[in-house]
């Protein structure tokens, strides 16, 4: 980021805001693979799974003209991972289960 831009960053559901703008500290921010990578915490915040958010940024000059941008929408999902498949032995012996469904299929080979 330019060095006298002021930058914040909030997090919304819908239009509400739920993370405060926060302050970015322009030390913290990193080179990321589509531009700057930034960290966001805060605390008391209720996330409920299958609700969009957005992360919003704002920047600001020394004359107080601002920009706005956001992220497109993303849920948190608070599902347990699915096993499909597992692989556990060593070389002389290896079992391979496999979750169909509701049912688990075992192989071994030695």
């Amino acid at each position: 980021p330019e060095s006298r831009v002021r930058w914040l960053l909030a997090v919304f559901v819908a239009e509400t805001e739920l993370v405060p703008w926060h302050e970015v500290p322009q030390d913290d921010a990193a080179p990321g693979a589509g531009g700057l990578v930034v960290s966001l915490h805060t605390a008391n915040a209720t996330f409920l799974p299958g609700v969009p958010y957005t992360a919003r940024l704002r920047a600001t000059n020394p004359a107080g003209l601002s920009r706005f941008g956001q992220s497109v929408p993303f849920y948190l999902d608070t599902s347990p991972p699915v096993v499909m498949w597992f692989l556990f032995g060593t070389a002389a012996a290896q079992a391979k289960c496999v979750l169909l469904g509701e049912k688990l299929h075992a192989e071994w080979a030695f």
